[in-house]
C-alpha cells in the first residue's frame, strides 16, 4: 500500500490527514475526525484543526514510521501518558490504517476506555 493510497483510504472515510514534514514524526501523518461526520467521539472534547479551524470531536492521531514499523499513537496528556493515551506498533501500514479506522468508527470503548471514563468522573 503506497502512502498515496493510505491518505486516500483515510480521506474516503472523511478523516482529515496532514503529512508531517519535520521533526520526530517525519514521514508520518496527523489524522483527525471532524465533528461533522458520524463516528466515535470523546465527551467534552474539542480541537480545531488546520488553517480552516475545522471542529473535531475526537483525539488527534499520529501515524509515523518507527524502527521499521508503523506506530499509531494517541497522546493528548502532557507529559503523558494519561488515561486514553496509547502507542501501538504495526508491521504494515495497512494494519495501522485498519486500527485507525477502527478507533474512529469501530468499538467506541477504544476511544473511551474504562480508565478514561473513571478519570473523567473524579
Amino acid at each position: 500500500m503506497s502512502q498515496t493510497e493510505i491518505v486516500l483510504r483515510l480521506n474516503e472515510a472523511d478523516l482529515l490527514v496532514k503529512p508531517i514534514g519535520l521533526g520526530f514524526y517525519t514521514g508520518g501523518y496527523t489524522i483527525v475526525k471532524p465533528a461533522s461526520i458520524l463516528g466515535n467521539t470523546r465527551a467534552n472534547w474539542e480541537i480545531y484543526f488546520g488553517p480552516e479551524e475545522i471542529l473535531c470531536d475526537a483525539p488527534r492521531a499520529t501515524l509515523y514510521p518507527k524502527n521499521q514499523k508503523w506506530r499509531f499513537q494517541i497522546w493528548e496528556s502532557v507529559p503523558g501518558p494519561g488515561p486514553g493515551d496509547f502507542q501501538v506498533d504495526f508491521l504494515s501500514i495497512r494494519d495501522a490504517v485498519d486500527a485507525i479506522l477502527d478507533y474512529y468508527f469501530g468499538d467506541p470503548s477504544k476511544m473511551n476506555p474504562p480508565e478514561l471514563l473513571a478519570f473523567e468522573e473524579e
